[in-house]
């Protein structure tokens, strides 16, 4: 299935397995219809020059060394 949603793909598993369940009279509930998992997105990576213009945004003295000695060095 392409182009639904998980969150509307869960809401129909849920709809099937109330049916089966609730509907049908069935004790237990079909385990082959699976739950679908949100997608997990990627963390923003900032390049070189993003960073840079971070920190000289930045005009408080302390605040500028804290985020500095914060960051992981290459």
């Amino acid at each position: 299935m392409t182009g639904i949603s998980w969150r509307h793909l869960n809401q129909m598993v849920c709809a099937l397995h109330f049916f089966d369940g609730v509907t049908l009279g069935h004790s237990e509930s079909p385990e082959r219809i699976a739950y679908a998992r949100e997608p997990r997105k990627l963390p923003i990576v900032l390049i070189a020059e993003e960073v840079v213009s971070l920190l000289k945004a930045i005009l408080s003295l302390r605040s500028r060394i804290a985020l500095t000695t914060s960051m992981p060095r290459d």
